[in-house]
């Protein structure tokens, strides 16, 4: 009885293990898709050509990151920014071919909402829809 519990431990430990394994490589892959799609770089830039994302719960990224695309430069960040100015990642949900992004504008006033679907041919994210809304 006892043997059974110990396997069924060790191997609930593996799913979980490999679990965790394949969904951070999906977070890597989906923010690099995520960087290179022009809805992403021109939604922002409405705000200004240097963009700073604060993701304080490290839901996209690990460590900074900065990309660039047509002369506008997004930062991604862990650590709080110095500006005044920037975006906070505010809710994210990635399934296998779904995906949902909620940045908010550091003052609290507009949410950019992004719906991406993951392509099933060659693997890349697309951004479906973008939403710019007030939140007060």
């Amino acid at each position: 009885m006892k043997k059974n519990k110990v396997i069924y431990i060790y191997l609930l430990g593996i799913l979980l293990f490999t679990n965790c394994k394949s969904f951070t490589k999906n977070t890597s892959n989906f923010i690099d898709n995520l960087m290179f799609n022009d809805e992403l770089y021109y939604s922002l830039k409405v705000e200004k050509d240097n963009v700073i994302i604060y993701d304080k719960n490290k839901e996209l990224i690990k460590n900074d990151r900065e990309f660039s695309k047509d002369n506008i430069f997004i930062k991604f960040t862990i650590s709080k920014p110095l500006s005044c100015k920037y975006f906070v990642v505010y809710k994210v949900i990635i399934d296998k071919k779904l995906a949902f992004i909620v940045l908010r504008d550091s003052e609290g006033k507009k949410n950019y909402t992004y719906y991406l679907i993951k392509n099933d041919n060659n693997k890349t994210w697309h951004i479906t829809n973008v939403e710019v809304n007030n939140t007060r």
